[in-house]
């Protein structure tokens, strides 16, 4: 499904702007702030007391949600190269305790492990 195809999945109630009202719809993401904005929010502000967001990093919601997708993949990414690495470490770790249970097994049997075992 393409980013458009999402995003017009959305309720409209979800892209209302919920300061300025119906008539206006959110279509700004301020990076600053991390706030969704209407045209309206980011040139007045939200509230009487907060000042507009022009001098703020902002992106259209669209892009913001790619960035945002790119983030989380490259994060997702760093996981699995963990997850993958401890995987092995694991494997390396299960087969080093099985040959030291082995020669344990050996030893106590009264047979001198070789060189070759270790």
């Amino acid at each position: 499904m393409s980013p458009d195809e999402k995003m017009k999945l959305l309720d409209a109630e979800d892209t209302t702007c919920h300061f300025h009202g119906h008539e206006f719809q959110v279509v700004f993401y301020c990076h600053t702030c991390q706030k969704l904005l209407c045209p309206r929010c980011l040139t007045r502000g939200q509230s009487s007391t907060s000042s507009n967001h022009t001098n703020h990093v902002y992106l259209e919601v669209k892009e913001a949600v790619e960035v945002a997708k790119d983030d989380i993949e490259k994060i997702l990414a760093k996981i699995m190269d963990q997850f993958n690495h401890k995987k092995i470490m694991k494997i390396k770790l299960q087969t080093r305790l099985q040959t030291l249970k082995d020669i344990l097994m050996l030893v106590e049997a009264g047979i001198a492990p070789t060189e070759d075992s270790t």
